[in-house]
């Protein structure tokens, strides 16, 4: 798709987008759960990338060096959603080479910038890269090492029922919430390295830092690897990931005690 931006030969550019729509379409087709999971990602953050990019050139004639020199035809992108930024701005501006008038009902059309693009594109089979294969799979270990580094917590408490949850509300959340990604674990949503301030009332309040924790069934779940005290329907924790308490009714689920966010 980059390079389809970067050619000067109108044939050569509809050549990587005819291969694109090939790509593409064997994703959308085996993967369909992760087409649809990323999908509103695509159009939001498409959209949003494509605006900003443009916003950020000082002159109203933006020429095609200035394009170029913001697209990375060998990025390697390692997960889902963070293609969407620039799949979206590449995609808009091939669509604004080909069919600009695309901006008056883009919303209108409820498609992601990339599925507007090959619209009606007849794909073209295209042949793997085996050296692009090798390079993301050595990258994708490696994140892979780093992020089981960073959920080991969570991990660990899915195997041993013996490490009880604390589940809270997150609409007691003040403020804004940090974490370094979002991750799917034997179908279940993780959010890595994630820091908040829950705030019950005046009198009980949790600081979360840099601590990975569940999210299911409308509740942030944390597993208490930790020490804690219970003192009467109050929680108390006093770890540096985990500081703060909470009013708590205490039940059990599925084998495992879990302290709930009253």
């Amino acid at each position: 798709m980059a390079n389809a931006i970067i050619s000067n030969d109108d044939a050569t550019s509809q050549n990587y987008i005819q291969k694109a729509a090939y790509w593409y379409n064997k994703w959308k087709n085996e993967y369909e759960d992760e087409f649809n999971y990323i999908r509103s990602t695509d159009i939001i953050e498409g959209h949003a990338e494509y605006i900003g990019v443009l916003s950020n050139f000082t002159s109203d004639a933006i020429t095609k060096d200035d394009i170029i020199k913001t697209v990375y035809p060998d990025a390697i992108l390692k997960t889902l959603g963070t293609d969407s930024y620039s799949l979206g701005f590449i995609s808009l501006t091939l669509l604004d080479k080909y069919n600009p008038n695309f901006k008056n009902t883009f919303f209108e059309t409820k498609k992601s910038p990339i599925e507007l693009l090959l619209d009606g594109v007849t794909e073209i089979e295209d042949t793997i890269d085996n050296k692009l294969v090798d390079e993301l799979k050595k990258q994708l270990d490696s994140l892979n090492d780093q992020v089981k580094i960073q959920i080991e917590n969570i991990i660990t408490s899915l195997d041993d029922k013996n490490i009880p949850y604390l589940k809270i509300d997150p609409e007691y959340i003040v403020g804004s919430i940090a974490l370094s990604g979002f991750f799917s674990y034997n179908k279940n949503d993780i959010y890595a390295e994630f820091s908040a301030n829950y705030e019950q009332d005046s009198s009980n309040t949790l600081n979360v830092d840099n601590l990975s924790i569940l999210s299911k069934d409308g509740f942030d779940i944390i597993p208490l690897t930790e020490e804690f005290e219970i003192k009467d329907d109050i929680i108390i924790l006093k770890s540096d990931k985990l500081k703060g308490t909470l009013k708590i009714t205490t039940s059990t689920e599925d084998g495992r005690t879990v302290y709930t966010s009253k």
